[in-house]
């Protein structure tokens, strides 16, 4: 249950456009998103209230208990709209992070191959 975060934190800290050069293990000390822990939390409430939506739905019998359980459910979906729009800006910033790192490195690395081939020119 706790794997998707983790593996979301990690993928976040290894897209860190500004990567340090000579250390190639600094990205694990990196920092992480908030992002993440309100995707993941919102993500736990929304699993959390579907499970309460159901289990008052068995129990239903009356109008009165219907309507509770309808109203019930719609703030249930809501909340479920809320982990998913977090994702999507998510999965954008680490897009955006991973172009940003792929332009740095392939910069860093153009670089280093300008310089080697000058010194042994």
């Amino acid at each position: 249950m706790i794997r998707p975060f983790q593996v979301t934190r990690e993928i976040w800290k290894a897209s860190n456009p500004h990567p340090d050069y000579v250390n190639a293990m600094a990205w694990q000390c990196s920092a992480s998103s908030p992002l993440i822990g309100a995707w993941w939390g919102t993500w736990i409430l929304s699993g959390v209230l579907g499970r309460l939506v159901a289990t008052f739905s068995r129990d239903a019998k009356t109008a009165d208990s219907l309507l509770s359980l309808t109203y019930f459910s719609i703030v249930s979906d809501i909340v479920n709209l809320i982990p998913a729009v977090l994702v999507i800006l998510l999965i954008r910033a680490i897009n955006e992070r991973q172009e940003q790192k792929h332009e740095r490195m392939k910069s860093f690395w153009e670089q280093r191959s300008i310089e080697a081939e000058q010194s042994a020119g």
